[in-house]
Protein backbone atom coordinates (compact mmCIF):
# COMPACT_ATOMS: atom_id res chain seq x y z
CA UNK A 1 0.00 0.00 0.00
CA UNK A 2 1.68 3.19 -1.11
CA UNK A 3 2.29 6.05 1.34
CA UNK A 4 -0.31 8.24 2.90
CA UNK A 5 -0.26 11.80 3.07
CA UNK A 6 -2.20 12.81 6.74
CA UNK A 7 -3.58 16.29 7.97
CA UNK A 8 -3.98 16.31 11.48
CA UNK A 9 -6.02 19.05 12.58
CA UNK A 10 -5.14 19.18 16.79
CA UNK A 11 -5.82 22.44 18.63
CA UNK A 12 -2.66 22.36 20.50
CA UNK A 13 0.94 21.35 19.52
CA UNK A 14 4.32 22.01 20.46
CA UNK A 15 5.44 23.75 23.18
CA UNK A 16 2.41 23.13 24.46
CA UNK A 17 1.99 19.77 26.31
CA UNK A 18 -1.27 18.10 26.67
CA UNK A 19 -2.42 14.36 26.64
CA UNK A 20 -3.49 15.04 23.60
CA UNK A 21 -0.36 16.72 21.77
CA UNK A 22 1.96 14.42 23.57
CA UNK A 23 0.06 11.45 22.24
CA UNK A 24 0.08 12.50 18.80
CA UNK A 25 3.41 13.94 18.86
CA UNK A 26 4.77 10.06 19.44
CA UNK A 27 2.26 8.74 17.19
CA UNK A 28 3.21 10.96 14.22
CA UNK A 29 6.82 10.23 15.15
CA UNK A 30 5.38 6.47 14.02
CA UNK A 31 3.60 7.67 10.68
CA UNK A 32 6.82 9.48 9.63
CA UNK A 33 9.06 5.94 10.07
CA UNK A 34 7.01 4.37 7.90
CA UNK A 35 7.78 7.00 5.12
CA UNK A 36 4.46 9.12 5.41
CA UNK A 37 4.27 12.99 5.29
CA UNK A 38 2.38 14.83 8.10
CA UNK A 39 0.89 18.13 8.16
CA UNK A 40 -0.08 19.87 11.27
CA UNK A 41 -2.82 21.98 11.51
CA UNK A 42 -3.31 23.74 14.93
CA UNK A 43 -2.88 26.86 16.66
CA UNK A 44 -0.12 29.76 17.25
CA UNK A 45 1.95 30.07 20.18
CA UNK A 46 4.28 32.66 21.61
CA UNK A 47 7.90 32.89 20.56
CA UNK A 48 7.15 29.86 18.16
CA UNK A 49 7.13 30.45 13.91
CA UNK A 50 3.74 29.83 12.78
CA UNK A 51 4.74 27.24 9.79
CA UNK A 52 7.77 24.14 9.99
CA UNK A 53 8.73 22.46 7.06
CA UNK A 54 11.00 19.11 7.24
CA UNK A 55 11.15 16.42 4.91
CA UNK A 56 7.66 14.57 6.06
CA UNK A 57 6.27 17.01 9.00
CA UNK A 58 4.86 19.80 7.92
CA UNK A 59 3.55 22.11 11.14
CA UNK A 60 0.93 25.13 9.79
CA UNK A 61 -0.05 27.43 12.68
CA UNK A 62 -3.38 30.01 12.64
CA UNK A 63 -5.57 31.17 15.40
CA UNK A 64 -5.64 30.79 18.57
CA UNK A 65 -7.22 28.37 20.84
CA UNK A 66 -8.48 29.96 23.09
CA UNK A 67 -9.40 34.11 24.21
CA UNK A 68 -7.02 33.80 27.22
CA UNK A 69 -4.25 32.35 24.78
CA UNK A 70 -4.97 34.96 22.62
CA UNK A 71 -4.12 37.52 25.50
CA UNK A 72 -1.30 35.30 26.36
CA UNK A 73 -0.01 35.47 23.23
CA UNK A 74 -0.12 39.46 22.68
CA UNK A 75 1.12 39.92 25.46
CA UNK A 76 4.31 37.78 25.40
CA UNK A 77 3.28 35.79 28.67
CA UNK A 78 6.12 33.75 30.04
CA UNK A 79 4.61 31.29 32.29
CA UNK A 80 2.01 29.97 30.03
CA UNK A 81 -0.58 27.78 30.88
CA UNK A 82 0.01 24.04 29.24
CA UNK A 83 3.47 24.56 28.50
CA UNK A 84 6.54 22.92 30.97
CA UNK A 85 7.96 25.42 33.12
CA UNK A 86 4.43 26.86 34.21
CA UNK A 87 4.79 27.48 37.99
CA UNK A 88 1.75 26.69 40.23
CA UNK A 89 1.39 30.15 42.10
CA UNK A 90 -1.27 32.21 43.27
CA UNK A 91 -2.40 33.91 40.60
CA UNK A 92 -2.39 37.74 39.99
CA UNK A 93 -5.43 40.12 40.07
CA UNK A 94 -5.35 40.75 36.87
CA UNK A 95 -5.55 36.91 35.14
CA UNK A 96 -8.25 36.28 38.10
CA UNK A 97 -10.20 39.46 36.64
CA UNK A 98 -10.18 38.30 33.19
CA UNK A 99 -10.79 34.78 34.40
CA UNK A 100 -14.21 36.11 36.37
CA UNK A 101 -15.13 38.43 33.44
CA UNK A 102 -14.38 35.46 30.73
CA UNK A 103 -16.16 33.06 32.96
CA UNK A 104 -19.30 35.16 32.97
CA UNK A 105 -18.94 36.19 29.65
CA UNK A 106 -17.68 34.09 27.13
CA UNK A 107 -17.78 31.06 28.27
CA UNK A 108 -21.64 31.37 28.83
CA UNK A 109 -22.44 31.82 25.53
CA UNK A 110 -19.68 30.09 22.77
CA UNK A 111 -20.51 27.06 21.29
CA UNK A 112 -19.19 24.55 20.24
CA UNK A 113 -16.51 25.21 23.05
CA UNK A 114 -14.00 27.70 23.81
CA UNK A 115 -11.66 27.10 20.94
CA UNK A 116 -14.62 28.26 18.51
CA UNK A 117 -12.28 31.68 17.40
CA UNK A 118 -9.82 29.29 16.13
CA UNK A 119 -12.71 27.51 13.74
CA UNK A 120 -12.78 30.20 10.91
CA UNK A 121 -9.11 31.04 10.02
CA UNK A 122 -8.11 27.05 10.80
CA UNK A 123 -11.37 26.81 7.90
CA UNK A 124 -9.67 29.52 5.64
CA UNK A 125 -6.34 27.53 5.61
CA UNK A 126 -7.82 24.17 4.59
CA UNK A 127 -9.24 25.39 1.76
CA UNK A 128 -5.90 26.46 0.69
CA UNK A 129 -4.53 23.37 1.72
CA UNK A 130 -6.82 21.48 -0.29
CA UNK A 131 -6.12 23.55 -3.41
CA UNK A 132 -2.47 22.88 -3.17
CA UNK A 133 -2.55 19.53 -2.77
CA UNK A 134 -4.72 15.98 -2.19
CA UNK A 135 -4.56 14.47 1.49
CA UNK A 136 -5.74 10.62 1.70
CA UNK A 137 -6.32 11.08 5.66
CA UNK A 138 -7.67 13.54 7.63
CA UNK A 139 -7.30 12.72 11.37
CA UNK A 140 -9.49 15.15 13.98
CA UNK A 141 -8.70 15.23 17.87
CA UNK A 142 -10.48 16.31 20.08
CA UNK A 143 -12.10 17.91 22.30
CA UNK A 144 -12.07 20.60 21.40
CA UNK A 145 -15.31 19.72 19.07
CA UNK A 146 -14.09 22.41 17.05
CA UNK A 147 -11.69 20.13 15.65
CA UNK A 148 -14.25 17.61 14.81
CA UNK A 149 -15.84 20.81 12.66
CA UNK A 150 -13.04 21.18 10.91
CA UNK A 151 -12.28 17.24 10.13
CA UNK A 152 -16.52 17.06 9.02
CA UNK A 153 -15.59 20.23 6.62
CA UNK A 154 -12.81 18.38 5.06
CA UNK A 155 -14.65 15.39 4.33
CA UNK A 156 -17.35 17.24 2.71
CA UNK A 157 -15.07 19.40 0.55
CA UNK A 158 -13.26 15.72 -0.84
CA UNK A 159 -15.26 12.64 -0.42
CA UNK A 160 -12.23 10.50 -1.78
CA UNK A 161 -9.99 11.13 1.64
CA UNK A 162 -10.55 8.92 4.97
CA UNK A 163 -11.59 11.08 7.63
CA UNK A 164 -10.69 9.55 11.40
CA UNK A 165 -12.73 11.31 14.24
CA UNK A 166 -10.31 11.02 17.57
CA UNK A 167 -12.28 11.80 20.52
CA UNK A 168 -9.96 11.46 23.12
CA UNK A 169 -12.96 13.04 25.63
CA UNK A 170 -16.47 12.62 25.05
CA UNK A 171 -18.67 15.92 23.52
CA UNK A 172 -22.44 15.77 23.31
CA UNK A 173 -23.03 13.37 26.63
CA UNK A 174 -20.31 15.03 28.95
CA UNK A 175 -22.63 17.37 31.02
CA UNK A 176 -20.23 17.19 34.17
CA UNK A 177 -17.25 18.45 32.28
CA UNK A 178 -17.19 21.67 30.84
CA UNK A 179 -17.58 22.06 27.54
CA UNK A 180 -20.19 24.52 26.84
CA UNK A 181 -23.30 26.18 28.82
CA UNK A 182 -25.30 22.28 27.96
CA UNK A 183 -28.42 24.00 29.27
CA UNK A 184 -28.89 26.14 26.27
CA UNK A 185 -26.97 23.41 23.51
CA UNK A 186 -27.50 20.27 24.80
CA UNK A 187 -29.87 19.29 21.74
CA UNK A 188 -27.39 20.70 19.33
CA UNK A 189 -24.63 19.54 20.72
CA UNK A 190 -26.22 15.86 19.97
CA UNK A 191 -27.45 16.95 16.53
CA UNK A 192 -23.78 18.35 15.42
CA UNK A 193 -21.82 15.08 16.73
CA UNK A 194 -24.26 12.99 15.21
CA UNK A 195 -23.52 14.80 12.09
CA UNK A 196 -19.93 14.00 12.62
CA UNK A 197 -20.50 10.75 12.99
CA UNK A 198 -22.57 9.84 10.03
CA UNK A 199 -19.64 11.59 7.51
CA UNK A 200 -16.70 9.98 9.63
CA UNK A 201 -14.89 6.68 7.96
CA UNK A 202 -13.62 5.79 11.61
CA UNK A 203 -14.28 6.88 15.03
CA UNK A 204 -11.99 6.17 18.16
CA UNK A 205 -12.57 6.54 21.71
CA UNK A 206 -10.21 5.61 24.72
CA UNK A 207 -12.17 3.48 26.79
CA UNK A 208 -15.25 1.12 26.60
CA UNK A 209 -17.13 2.83 28.70
CA UNK A 210 -17.30 6.28 26.57
CA UNK A 211 -17.97 3.60 23.41
CA UNK A 212 -21.22 2.25 24.95
CA UNK A 213 -22.09 5.74 26.03
CA UNK A 214 -21.66 6.71 22.22
CA UNK A 215 -23.85 3.64 21.43
CA UNK A 216 -26.75 4.60 23.69
CA UNK A 217 -27.00 7.56 21.08
CA UNK A 218 -25.04 6.74 17.54
CA UNK A 219 -26.08 3.00 17.79
CA UNK A 220 -26.03 3.08 13.37
CA UNK A 221 -22.31 4.11 13.73
CA UNK A 222 -21.34 0.87 15.57
CA UNK A 223 -19.36 -0.65 12.99
CA UNK A 224 -16.78 2.49 12.75
CA UNK A 225 -16.15 3.12 16.17
CA UNK A 226 -13.33 1.31 18.18
CA UNK A 227 -11.03 2.02 21.70
CA UNK A 228 -7.46 3.05 21.06
CA UNK A 229 -5.90 3.19 24.46
CA UNK A 230 -4.11 6.10 26.82
CA UNK A 231 -0.62 6.27 25.56
CA UNK A 232 2.75 4.62 27.80
CA UNK A 233 5.74 7.16 28.07
CA UNK A 234 8.25 5.25 27.16
CA UNK A 235 11.10 7.47 27.67
CA UNK A 236 12.92 5.95 30.92
CA UNK A 237 15.62 8.01 31.36
CA UNK A 238 15.59 10.42 34.18
CA UNK A 239 15.16 13.92 33.53
CA UNK A 240 17.19 16.81 35.31
CA UNK A 241 14.73 17.72 37.76
CA UNK A 242 16.03 16.53 41.10
CA UNK A 243 14.10 16.53 44.56
CA UNK A 244 15.72 15.84 48.23
CA UNK A 245 12.84 13.23 49.42
CA UNK A 246 13.40 12.77 53.19
CA UNK A 247 13.92 9.03 54.03
CA UNK A 248 12.12 9.23 57.28
CA UNK A 249 8.45 10.33 55.56
CA UNK A 250 5.91 8.96 53.45
CA UNK A 251 6.20 9.91 50.14
CA UNK A 252 2.91 9.86 48.08
CA UNK A 253 2.82 11.39 44.55
CA UNK A 254 -0.35 12.96 42.52
CA UNK A 255 0.67 13.59 38.74
CA UNK A 256 -2.01 14.96 36.62
CA UNK A 257 -4.40 17.88 36.47
CA UNK A 258 -7.75 18.56 38.18
CA UNK A 259 -11.23 19.33 36.22
CA UNK A 260 -14.38 21.42 37.50
CA UNK A 261 -16.72 18.77 38.51
CA UNK A 262 -15.22 15.86 37.36
CA UNK A 263 -11.84 15.70 39.23
CA UNK A 264 -11.66 17.83 42.13
CA UNK A 265 -8.86 18.38 44.68
CA UNK A 266 -10.82 18.15 47.32
CA UNK A 267 -11.31 14.44 47.00
CA UNK A 268 -7.21 14.47 47.66
CA UNK A 269 -7.74 16.49 50.55
CA UNK A 270 -10.69 15.05 52.55
CA UNK A 271 -8.53 11.39 52.01
CA UNK A 272 -6.06 13.61 53.90
CA UNK A 273 -8.40 14.81 56.91
CA UNK A 274 -9.21 10.91 57.25
CA UNK A 275 -5.74 9.90 57.17
CA UNK A 276 -5.63 11.94 60.25
CA UNK A 277 -8.04 10.77 62.15
CA UNK A 278 -8.04 7.44 61.61
CA UNK A 279 -3.98 7.63 62.21
CA UNK A 280 -2.49 10.54 63.39
CA UNK A 281 1.12 9.01 63.99
CA UNK A 282 1.34 7.76 60.14
CA UNK A 283 0.07 11.65 58.97
CA UNK A 284 2.89 13.45 61.03
CA UNK A 285 4.99 11.18 58.05
CA UNK A 286 3.30 12.16 55.15
CA UNK A 287 4.21 14.13 52.58
CA UNK A 288 1.58 14.50 49.16
CA UNK A 289 3.43 15.92 46.06
CA UNK A 290 1.70 17.07 43.36
CA UNK A 291 2.97 17.62 40.00
CA UNK A 292 0.68 19.36 37.49
CA UNK A 293 -0.58 22.35 36.06
CA UNK A 294 -3.28 24.04 38.42
CA UNK A 295 -6.30 26.36 37.09
CA UNK A 296 -6.65 29.61 38.60
CA UNK A 297 -9.37 28.65 40.53
CA UNK A 298 -7.28 25.34 41.99
CA UNK A 299 -4.71 27.43 42.71
CA UNK A 300 -6.37 29.55 45.37
CA UNK A 301 -7.95 26.29 46.33
CA UNK A 302 -4.56 25.00 47.97
CA UNK A 303 -3.58 28.27 48.95
CA UNK A 304 -6.63 28.23 51.29
CA UNK A 305 -6.88 25.03 52.66
CA UNK A 306 -6.23 24.29 56.64
CA UNK A 307 -2.35 24.79 57.70
CA UNK A 308 -1.97 21.29 58.95
CA UNK A 309 -3.10 19.68 55.24
CA UNK A 310 -1.34 22.60 53.41
CA UNK A 311 2.07 21.87 55.25
CA UNK A 312 1.73 18.32 53.66
CA UNK A 313 1.45 19.27 50.06
CA UNK A 314 4.37 20.02 48.05
CA UNK A 315 3.17 21.53 44.70
CA UNK A 316 6.14 20.40 42.33
CA UNK A 317 4.56 22.17 39.09
CA UNK A 318 4.31 20.98 35.27
CA UNK A 319 7.37 19.15 34.45
CA UNK A 320 8.68 17.04 31.51
CA UNK A 321 8.16 13.50 30.89
CA UNK A 322 11.39 12.23 32.27
CA UNK A 323 10.50 14.66 35.13
CA UNK A 324 7.62 13.01 35.59
CA UNK A 325 9.28 9.82 35.83
CA UNK A 326 11.92 10.27 38.07
CA UNK A 327 9.72 11.72 40.46
CA UNK A 328 6.92 8.72 40.09
CA UNK A 329 9.66 6.03 40.77
CA UNK A 330 10.87 7.61 44.12
CA UNK A 331 7.21 7.77 45.03
CA UNK A 332 6.37 4.92 48.13
CA UNK A 333 3.10 5.24 46.53
CA UNK A 334 0.97 6.91 44.20
CA UNK A 335 -2.56 8.59 44.24
CA UNK A 336 -5.34 8.46 41.41
CA UNK A 337 -7.97 10.33 41.61
CA UNK A 338 -10.90 9.01 40.18
CA UNK A 339 -13.07 10.73 37.73
CA UNK A 340 -16.98 11.69 38.67
CA UNK A 341 -17.51 10.15 35.15
CA UNK A 342 -17.46 6.54 34.17
CA UNK A 343 -16.17 7.61 30.79
CA UNK A 344 -13.36 9.65 31.26
CA UNK A 345 -10.52 7.62 31.56
CA UNK A 346 -7.12 9.09 33.16
CA UNK A 347 -4.18 9.47 30.41
CA UNK A 348 -1.63 9.06 33.15
CA UNK A 349 -2.89 5.87 34.49
CA UNK A 350 -0.31 3.52 32.18
CA UNK A 351 2.16 5.61 32.97
CA UNK A 352 1.16 4.21 36.76
CA UNK A 353 1.38 1.30 35.93
CA UNK A 354 4.73 1.10 34.24
CA UNK A 355 6.20 2.81 37.25
CA UNK A 356 5.56 -0.14 39.29
CA UNK A 357 4.93 1.54 42.26
CA UNK A 358 1.91 0.62 44.85
CA UNK A 359 -1.27 2.84 43.67
CA UNK A 360 -4.42 4.12 45.48
CA UNK A 361 -7.71 5.17 43.32
CA UNK A 362 -9.71 7.44 45.50
CA UNK A 363 -12.73 6.63 43.47
CA UNK A 364 -16.02 9.21 43.32
CA UNK A 365 -18.29 6.42 41.37
CA UNK A 366 -18.61 2.69 41.39
CA UNK A 367 -18.16 2.81 37.89
CA UNK A 368 -14.57 4.54 38.46
CA UNK A 369 -12.79 4.12 34.68
CA UNK A 370 -9.49 2.91 36.02
CA UNK A 371 -11.56 0.11 38.60
CA UNK A 372 -12.94 -0.78 35.33
CA UNK A 373 -9.99 -0.69 32.81
CA UNK A 374 -8.09 -3.13 35.13
CA UNK A 375 -9.95 -4.63 37.79
CA UNK A 376 -9.67 -4.53 41.49
CA UNK A 377 -6.62 -6.81 42.50
CA UNK A 378 -3.95 -4.54 41.39
CA UNK A 379 -4.82 -1.26 43.13
CA UNK A 380 -6.68 -0.03 46.65
CA UNK A 381 -9.60 1.60 45.69
CA UNK A 382 -11.55 4.30 48.34
CA UNK A 383 -14.39 5.50 48.03
CA UNK A 384 -14.96 9.04 49.40
CA UNK A 385 -17.71 7.38 52.00
CA UNK A 386 -15.07 5.04 53.47
CA UNK A 387 -14.53 3.70 56.63
CA UNK A 388 -12.64 4.50 59.57
CA UNK A 389 -11.72 0.84 58.76
CA UNK A 390 -11.15 1.42 54.61
CA UNK A 391 -8.49 3.94 55.62
CA UNK A 392 -5.93 1.74 57.66
CA UNK A 393 -7.07 -0.71 55.66
CA UNK A 394 -5.07 1.83 53.14
CA UNK A 395 -2.24 3.14 55.53
CA UNK A 396 -1.42 -0.61 56.08
CA UNK A 397 -1.54 -0.61 51.99
CA UNK A 398 0.98 1.84 51.99
CA UNK A 399 3.38 0.73 54.72
CA UNK A 400 3.65 -2.62 54.18
CA UNK A 401 4.30 -1.91 50.34
CA UNK A 402 6.59 1.11 51.06
CA UNK A 403 9.84 -0.24 49.68
CA UNK A 404 8.49 -2.86 47.38
CA UNK A 405 8.72 -2.95 43.66
CA UNK A 406 4.94 -3.49 42.34
CA UNK A 407 4.21 -6.08 39.92
CA UNK A 408 1.06 -6.58 37.94
CA UNK A 409 0.57 -8.75 34.69
CA UNK A 410 -0.82 -6.26 32.83
CA UNK A 411 0.50 -5.71 28.83
CA UNK A 412 1.98 -2.99 28.76
CA UNK A 413 2.96 -3.36 24.91
CA UNK A 414 -0.53 -2.18 24.32
CA UNK A 415 -0.13 1.29 24.80
CA UNK A 416 2.91 1.88 23.18
CA UNK A 417 3.01 4.18 20.46
CA UNK A 418 4.04 1.34 17.92
CA UNK A 419 0.92 -0.60 18.82
CA UNK A 420 -1.33 2.20 19.26
CA UNK A 421 0.22 3.59 15.97
CA UNK A 422 -0.71 0.54 14.60
CA UNK A 423 -4.69 0.72 15.33
CA UNK A 424 -5.04 3.69 13.53
CA UNK A 425 -2.85 2.62 10.43
CA UNK A 426 -5.14 -0.16 10.22
CA UNK A 427 -8.12 2.79 10.01
CA UNK A 428 -6.29 4.04 7.23
CA UNK A 429 -5.56 1.14 5.61
CA UNK A 430 -2.16 0.59 5.66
Amino acid sequence: MKNKKILLILSQFHPSVTPNVFRWQRICEEFVKQGNSITILTTKSTNTQNDYFSDDLRIIRTGHNTLMDLWQYYTSTKNKRSEYGSVNKKPSWIRSCLEFIINQTWRKIYWPDGTALWYFPAKSKIKNLFKEESFDVVISVGLPFTAHLLGKFCKLNSKRCIWIMDIEDPFCYSDEFWVNNFSLYKKLNIRKEKECFQFADHISVTNQSALDKYMEYFSFAKSKIEVIPPLLNEDHYDGDYKINLNPNECNLGYFGSFYHNVREPQRLVNFLKKVKNADPSFFLRLKIYIAGQLSPKHANYFFNIEPEIKDKIVLIGFKNQRDIHYLMKRMHSLINIGNTTSYHLPSKIVDYLASRRPIINLITTPKDSVKQMIGEKYFIHISEQASVEEIKKAINYIQTDIKKEFFHDINLNEFTATSIAKKYKQMMGL
